[in-house]
């Protein structure tokens, strides 16, 4: 009996079907008001499109397009993009992706700006392992803890990764964050194993963060932001070891009429004070800011000062 005929169909596939989903979603912010914007960074395996669909009730409501995503070896196609003239205090519904290739739906909510609504945030640091891995293997855990607390946004005083200069230490970071970063913004300052392989904005942690920029370097190595009556300074000890520069910077935003009955917090790596200098931490005034950070957080009214790099747990009050 002879076989029967039978025909094949291939499926073809396109350069971009099934590799240009979007992974790895994170939020932050990319201007200073953080009632009225949100910055928005995701990455694909193949170019396409970079577009957010939002909205209140649903994401059908507003549509943006933003610029061409960058290629990074060893992340992939990175896209950002930044949403402006939202409503304070308001929950959104949002996916990001392109035609045919859109995320889930997730959500993030807008800072008040009434200067009364009471928020909670959360400060991390030294997330990082003590292997080649890059983020530390329990640091998906803290930060899923951190996001139960309810934490409207996350500071990171920075070591993210082991070796900044190392992309995939970067891409398992991103990987490892991905669920939490998706629905509460993080604002991180740069630390001591942060950085590389360049300065500034060839450095991998400028390539993959969304952050405001700062009138010195046009960096974003230290920056500031405004969440309801609480105005946050990043400042660097890692890179642009520029102290008087920062603070005459600092002490500009500090003194506007808007900021000065705000609540003021500033968030770094390196200790101006520490009680654990040993062989097993790190001393105070490691890369010598102590003459201009001392007396300029009394200077511009510093509430709280949050510092990393020593792997310990202390705090000081006024002496």
């Amino acid at each position: 009996m002879p076989r029967c005929a039978a025909w094949i169909l291939p499926l073809l596939l396109t350069a971009t079907d099934a590799v240009a989903a979007p992974k790895w979603t994170k939020l932050s912010w990319a201007s200073a008001d953080a009632a009225t914007t949100i910055a928005l960074t995701w990455v694909t395996d193949a170019n396409a499109g970079t577009v957010v669909e939002y909205g209140v009730a649903s994401t059908s409501e507003h549509r943006l397009a933003g610029p061409a995503p960058v290629e990074i070896s060893g992340i992939g196609w990175f896209h950002e993009i930044e949403l402006t003239g939202l409503v304070p205090n308001t929950r959104y519904r949002y996916r990001v992706g392109a035609t045919g290739d859109f995320s889930g739906e997730a959500t993030f909510q807008t800072a008040a700006n009434d200067a009364c609504t009471p928020f909670t945030f959360v400060q991390l640091g030294d997330a990082r392992s003590q292997r080649e891995y890059g983020p530390s293997p329990v640091w998906p855990s803290i930060q899923e803890e951190a996001r139960v607390a309810g934490a409207a946004f996350f500071l990171n005083a920075g070591d993210l990764v082991k070796s900044g200069d190392d992309i995939a230490q970067w891409a398992h970071w991103l990987e490892d964050s991905a669920p939490v970063n998706a629905v509460v913004p993080m604002m991180p300052t740069i630390g001591n194993h942060d950085d590389g392989p360049g300065d500034g904005a060839s450095a991998n942690y400028n390539r993959l963060f969304a952050l405001p920029t700062n009138t010195v370097t046009g960096t974003e190595d230290y920056y500031s932001f405004v969440y309801n009556n609480l105005l946050v300074f990043s400042l660097s000890t890692q890179t642009f070891e520029d102290y008087p520069a920062q603070a005459a910077w600092m002490r500009a935003i500090a003194s506007l009429p808007e900021h000065r009955t705000r609540w003021k917090v500033v968030f770094f790596h390196h200790p101006v004070y520490t009680t654990q200098a040993s062989s097993l931490s790190h001393e105070a005034n490691e890369h010598g800011q102590n003459p201009d950070y001392a007396p300029l957080f009394d200077d511009v009214g510093i509430d709280i000062v949050f510092q990393s790099h020593n792997h310990i747990y202390e705090r000081f009050r006024p002496l």
